[in-house]
């Protein structure tokens, strides 16, 4: 039995979403669920009449998404400089990118197939009976 058919696409959430409300996302609720759609991220304001709105657990999951996208916006770790290289491990770089280039080309001499993933293609059929 189905009860429910909904586009999953992400496109149609876009009627239930409002950014008004001090930097927090407004989100339809059940109006006996406003109070409790307080949250750091999320402030849930009642749906229309006719309308559920969006469930809490689906609130809370995305208030703990936005929460976690920020924390790692702000601890975002930069990389290394990898730009300061020695003269030896510039060179050492270049002689295994050549080691691996040349073993790569003798491979290929011998086999055609290594490029393509390694295996030779499966040997097919001509045609093929079920019962």
């Amino acid at each position: 039995m189905i009860c429910i058919i909904r586009n999953l696409n992400a496109a149609s959430y876009t009627s239930y979403i409002n950014t008004s409300l001090n930097g927090k996302l407004a989100v339809p609720v059940a109006p006996q669920m406003v109070m409790y759609a307080q949250l750091e991220h999320i402030a849930g304001v009642a749906s229309d009449s006719g309308h559920n709105g969006v469930s809490m657990s689906k609130i809370r999951i995305l208030n703990t998404l936005i929460h976690n996208l920020t924390e790692m916006k702000q601890n975002a770790v930069m990389p290394e400089d990898t730009t300061t290289l020695t003269e030896t491990q510039v060179e050492a770089l270049i002689n295994e990118y050549e080691k691996q280039i040349t073993t790569t080309l003798s491979q290929t001499k011998a086999n055609p197939y290594v490029l393509q993933g390694g295996a030779p293609p499966p040997s097919g059929s001509l045609f093929s009976i079920a019962s």
